[in-house]
């Protein structure tokens, strides 16, 4: 009885918070107040982030870095359909979770990402197979996924080059960013070219340069504000932050 009263607690959480999430998706509008439409992107990231209710602390600490409700707003823009704008963003969470457990085994070498990845990946395979209207995605989540090990390969290289003192060419370091940001076109987008009726290469590609700059700007947070420099050539890293601004203020909504 216990455990009846707790799923029908759950329920009724769940479905409060997709009605917050419906009020906000239909306030939504195309940005000619960009203020205001940023926003609105804001609290739906944070009703989004409520709507995994059951996720452990180590995906939620992952999670944090793949806060983004662009896919949501993609799908219902384009379908009006909350259900469809909805498991969109369930399937784009756990995919950005496999390689940001990915990501955080390369850097550390701890097998337990892996086991968590694998665990995510079998989640992915049971929406697939309970999913009618699948199309493609049965077979390209897959193959996308697999195209994505050479850039871990190559990340590998870079560091291993690093550490050995190596320099770069404009060229290499150009090809290592895009390569980096490539997860958006190489397996989010395939979900939205499976469900979206608008959708285009074109989207496709300006996903890409999206995630490319986004990543630029955690590159800074992560090193360059955190370099200690003299007092009197300070001003440099404020020549930074307004070069990060400008960047933010390009890509934003």
């Amino acid at each position: 009885m216990v455990e009846i009263k707790n799923i029908n607690l759950r329920d009724k959480e769940e479905k409060s918070i997709i009605d917050k999430i419906s009020k906000v998706a239909k306030e939504l509008s195309f940005p000619d107040d960009r203020i205001n439409f940023i926003g609105q992107m804001i609290s739906l990231s944070k009703l989004l982030m409520m709507y995994d209710l059951n996720i452990s602390t180590t995906f939620r600490n992952v999670d944090e870095k793949a806060q983004d409700p662009t896919y949501f707003v993609a799908t219902y823009f384009d379908t009006k359909d909350i259900e469809q704008a909805l498991w969109v963003y369930r399937m784009i969470r756990l995919l950005a979770r496999y390689v940001l457990l990915y990501d955080k085994f390369f850097e550390t070498k701890n097998n337990r990402y892996v086991s968590l990845a694998g665990k995510v990946r079998r989640s992915i395979n049971n929406i697939l197979a309970n999913e009618i209207d699948r199309h493609h995605l049965k077979y390209s989540i897959d193959f996308s996924l697999k195209q994505f090990w050479p850039f871990w390969r190559f990340e590998q290289i870079v560091k291993s080059r690093i550490l050995e003192g190596s320099t770069f060419s404009y060229n290499e370091i150009r090809n290592f960013s895009l390569c980096k940001s490539s997860d958006a076109s190489t397996i989010y987008a395939r979900v939205l070219d499976a469900k979206l009726p608008s959708f285009s290469e074109n989207v496709s590609l300006v996903l890409h340069y999206n995630q490319a700059l986004l990543d630029l700007i955690d590159e800074y947070h992560a090193s360059i504000r955190n370099i200690s420099i003299p007092r009197n050539l300070v001003f440099i890293k404020l020549v930074s932050d307004h070069h990060v601004e400008t960047l933010r203020k390009a890509i934003s909504p």
